[in-house]
This record gives C-alpha cells, sequence and structure tokens, in this order.
C-alpha cells in the first residue's frame, strides 16, 4: 500500500494516482522478479492465475510482461469490457439471460418492477412503505437509493451463479438465481 496505509493512500488525487491497474502490474513484476531472486529460482517458470478482475491483471501482466510469466489463466475475466470496445449494456442484457432463462415470468416481474418502485416512491409516504417492504433499517431517502441495491443485488447473483454452493463473497447455494426465482413466491413472481 503506497504511503504506508489505506487513509493515507486514499487521500487525494497525488497520492491515489498509485493506485492504477499499470502500477498494480509494475508492482506484481517488481515482486515476482524479487521473490524468483531471494528464492535462488530465477530459472522457475511462472503461471498466473486469477478470477475477475484478478483475472484481467493476469491477462494484461502476461501481455505486458512476457519475460515474467510464462503463462495466464483467468477465469470470469472481462479483458476487453471497456465503453469503446464493449456496449455498455452487454453486461446488463448477460446478466438479464440467468434470470430470463430460469422463468421468462420472473424476468419479466423484475423487470416491470423499476417502474412499480419509482411509481410507489412517488405517492405520499411512498419511500416509508418501500422501506418496511424491504425491511430496510432507515427511510429510503429515494428510490434510487433502493434501485441501486436491487441492481448489486442481482448482479451478483448473476456473476455467482455457480451450479455448486460458493462463499467467497457471502454463503451462496448452488444456483442462487433458481433459489431466489423459485422460493420468492410460489405463484412464480408477481409484482
Amino acid at each position: 500500500m503506497p504511503y504506508g496505509s489505506m487513509e493515507e493512500a486514499y487521500k487525494n488525487a497525488t497520492t491515489l494516482s498509485y493506485l492504477t491497474t499499470e502500477q498494480a502490474l509494475a508492482d506484481f513484476a517488481v515482486f515476482v522478479t524479487d521473490l524468483k531472486r531471494n528464492l535462488s529460482a530465477e530459472a522457475c517458470p511462472v503461471v498466473l492465475f486469477g478470477g475477475s478482475y484478478g483475472g484481467m491483471l493476469a491477462t494484461w501482466m502476461r501481455l505486458k510482461y512476457p519475460h515474467i510469466a510464462i503463462g495466464a489463466l483467468a477465469s470470469s475475466a472481462p479483458i476487453l469490457q471497456f465503453e469503446d470496445i464493449v456496449p455498455p449494456e452487454t453486461f446488463y442484457d448477460i446478466a438479464s439471460n440467468d434470470f430470463k432463462r430460469e422463468s421468462s415470468n420472473c424476468f419479466n416481474t423484475i423487470k416491470d418492477s423499476w417502474d412499480a418502485i419509482i411509481a410507489e416512491g412517488q405517492k405520499e409516504n411512498g419511500l416509508l412503505q418501500l422501506t418496511k417492504i424491504f425491511h430496510f433499517c432507515r427511510v429510503l431517502n429515494s428510490t434510487d437509493d433502493l434501485l441501486d441495491w436491487l441492481d448489486f443485488a442481482y448482479s451478483y447473483l448473476a456473476m455467482v451463479d455457480y451450479p455448486y454452493p460458493a462463499d467467497f463473497m457471502m454463503p451462496l447455494p448452488g444456483y442462487p438465481i433458481k433459489e431466489v426465482l423459485c422460493s420468492s413466491s410460489s405463484k412464480g413472481c408477481e409484482l
């Protein structure tokens, strides 16, 4: 961590300038080179592994520093997910398809819920009602807070929709989208 602590590193634009992908790659290049030298392992090959952002770093490091690593294995690494390369809605299209595959009825209910939430939030005491429905600890200031929370929840469900239980983000069952959709209503997703 540059400057010794997170608080100091996040202090201003000057210190934040060192928290870049390029700097992370350069730091890893120095780290791997020094580690191999300290272990008298200069001749040992290095293969990089990573998932998600770590997979992006592994791939980019292999491209930028091919003399450091002989290979890279990247899982779920959106290495080309940039606005000038891939349309910004691509991630949401892929995530939406996960829900659509499980239940087109539930997908449509979720899709329609955005407008329903906004409409409810505009009513007198609507934000209070939404707070109660979703069991929030504090009264919502705007529907944006709820919509952001739901966007986060749906996105992460899609990203960790594995066929087996996983707990690297939080304890989740196998096929968590199916679990959420099937347990949310015995009638099959109704608003």
